[in-house]
């Protein structure tokens, strides 16, 4: 239903332009005519904004309908076509074919997020140093630091080498090749012994 309008019957008898120049009639016919116009807009207006703000409204209000929309060219027939997009876009997102895949991820996602919680659910602080503190984890330089602390008692592969062979030790193998690359290694002589060529070097540096 189109909204209510003023039609031209029904201004027809109304105002006073269609009265002769001195006019028979009394002065409240007279006040009558002059605010009979102005009543008719009124109640009108009334009317208008009573259709507007009823549920049919939106199916009297013209618009452009946007591309791909088909039907009435009015508010209410978009707004109906946007209802059904947006049901068909919820069904087609519930019936993905790699829904099984996502349900899947999703559940490894909470799974691991789950743990990590669990992970932490005893921590407390977060300490500088390393120390027996169950309720408590070390920061990277607290450990960074541990591991250096040790590495300065304890020698190095280089350094336990060359305890181990110092400067002139005499060593023996069965092959040609240098024992070690570690220092300088000199063959001082070579022998055999029964069906084996026994080799002798020295450390020399």
């Amino acid at each position: 239903m189109a909204f209510t309008t003023i039609l031209d019957i029904e201004r027809s008898d109304k105002g006073v332009s269609q009265l002769p120049d001195s006019p028979l009639i009394s002065s409240t016919e007279l006040k009558a005519l002059f605010d009979s116009l102005g009543n008719l807009a009124i109640d009108k207006f009334i009317t208008h904004i009573n259709e507007i703000s009823a549920e049919t409204g939106a199916g009297n209000i013209g618009a452009v309908l946007p591309e791909g929309f088909t039907g009435s060219k009015n508010i209410q027939s978009i707004l109906n076509q946007v209802g059904r997009k947006i049901n068909s876009l919820d069904t087609a997102s519930h019936q993905h074919i790699n829904l099984d895949v996502l349900n899947g991820l999703t559940e490894d996602v909470v799974t691991a997020y789950n743990n990590l919680v669990d992970l932490l659910a005893g921590i407390e602080e977060v300490e500088s140093s390393l120390t027996n503190n169950a309720a408590a984890i070390p920061t990277s330089r607290s450990v960074y630091q541990y591991i250096q602390s040790i590495l300065a008692v304890y020698p190095t592969a280089s350094q336990l080498f060359d305890t181990l062979y110092p400067v002139g030790t005499v060593y023996n193998t069965t092959s040609a090749v240098i024992p070690f690359t570690q220092g300088t290694w000199t063959l001082i002589t070579s022998e055999v012994k029964g069906e084996k060529s026994i080799y002798i070097w020295e450390r020399t540096a």
